[in-house]
């Protein structure tokens, strides 16, 4: 049964070292929006550090938190992709859910450099993992929003040596995970609003970057692009996307570096930005983009030296999936599963 509390507030805001329930102690907030707070705490009765989501039952119904409840709580099979709630309790103004703190994760493993290059057939097999548990969520209308590395966790760390052909009758040992299973870190998507700035910087789709209330807000199919960026930083090493938030011309920055990666905006997309941004496309009718003198360092770096999507990648196998989930139009990326059917995830010739 869900315990009660008696604060009150009108949107969840927990300072460090706050103490919820006489039993969370706050370490630090992870993530918060306008009707929500991540937050990575200490459980004082087994001295565990967990994550707390705080939702306000003010700013959302308590019909979507029920519903995040029923499936974030439901009993999981032992290969499951997805993170599994510990408990929930409940105060007059907000709702909280409890969950293990991830350990490590993809975001990790892109750092370690005694791993990388990472071999392709497990780079198979965990952008599929990801695909297949992101579909999981989009089929019970729920969506992620936060797709990044950090939210992929690998469940084993151990590792092996193989000795890899390198061509030319040449062997080399190679260090690499012993297995490639991943779980999809997933607090529920009550309280994320389609009108804000979420997720993290270079896995955002264009439509959060340029969000409104007028018919771009964000969607499964934000997740789908997301879930591109993650693929190419697997494949490449590095970020698809400079990260730029908090640098000034934020919108402008980005639109010049999904157009030098991607391609040109549709017509439609570029009427929208025009509507809603100032400053980014010249005149009144042309596509064509303003000056870029005025951009961050960061950005003008990555411009100088970025190279679009065909002309990075050489197997048209991959290219195929890599343009399918990196639409700039939301609308263009339809379904998750229908990429499964790709040749790239037939091809087993690299296992």
């Amino acid at each position: 049964m869900a315990d009660s509390l008696s604060t009150f507030s009108t949107t969840p805001r927990y300072a460090v070292r706050r103490v919820i329930a006489k039993q969370y102690c706050v370490a630090a907030v992870m993530q918060q929006g306008s009707a929500y707070q991540v937050l990575r705490v200490l459980d004082l009765r087994d001295e565990r550090v967990k994550v707390l989501k705080a939702v306000s039952r003010t700013l959302v119904d308590d019909a979507v938190i029920a519903r995040n409840l029923a499936w974030l709580g439901r009993a999981r099979k032992e290969n499951s992709r997805h993170f599994t709630m510990l408990a929930h309790f409940y105060a007059p103004a907000d709702w909280f859910m409890v969950f293990d703190m991830p350990g490590y994760t993809l975001q990790n493993l892109l750092k370690d450099s005694e791993l990388l290059p990472l071999p392709s057939r497990q780079i198979r097999e965990i952008i599929a993992q990801i695909i297949a548990a992101l579909s999981d969520l989009h089929k019970r209308g729920l969506v992620h929003l936060n797709v990044s590395p950090a939210s992929i966790e690998i469940l084993d760390r151990s590792t092996i040596v193989e000795s890899v052909y390198r061509g030319k009758g040449r062997f080399e040992d190679k260090t690499m995970l012993k297995c490639a299973r991943i779980r999809l870190v997933f607090f529920g998507d009550a309280g994320i609003c389609d009108d804000e700035l979420v997720g993290v910087d270079s896995y955002r789709a264009p439509e959060i970057v340029l969000v409104s209330d007028e018919g771009m807000g964000t969607s499964f199919r934000s997740d789908i692009f997301s879930v591109g960026c993650i693929f190419w930083e697997m494949l490449k090493g590095r970020p698809m996307f400079a990260a730029c938030e908090g640098q000034g011309c934020y919108v402008k920055a980005k639109v010049h570096m999904f157009v030098v990666v991607l391609g040109e905006f549709p017509v439609d997309m570029v009427a929208h930005v025009r509507f809603l941004h100032e400053g980014i496309f010249k005149g009144r009718t042309s596509a064509e983009l303003m000056g870029r003198g005025d951009l961050p360092n960061v950005v003008l770096d990555f411009l100088d030296s970025a190279e679009s999507l065909q002309e990075s990648v050489d197997d048209q196998d991959v290219l195929d999936v890599l343009e399918y989930l990196t639409k700039l139009a939301p609308l263009d990326r339809s379904s998750l599963e229908d990429v499964l059917e790709y040749r790239y995830f037939e091809d087993q010739s690299d296992l």
